[in-house]
């Protein structure tokens, strides 16, 4: 649930779209161990785009 005010526009701003999947907890743990981030949710991201960058070849 979003919280936010009462008026249009006003409240958390929705990032993306919702992806539900299982993850084993050691490939979790390395992720929380070596990847920078506020919270877990921002690391994985930050773990896919540095994939992503890899694969295509920007380092």
């Amino acid at each position: 649930m979003s919280k936010g005010g009462k008026r249009e526009g006003a409240g958390r701003k929705k990032i993306g779209i919702v992806i539900n999947t299982r993850i084993e907890e050691e490939l979790l743990y390395q992720i929380d161990k070596n990847i920078e981030g506020k919270n877990r949710a921002e690391k994985i991201r930050n773990c896919l785009r540095k994939g992503l960058d890899i694969r295509n070849g920007e380092n």
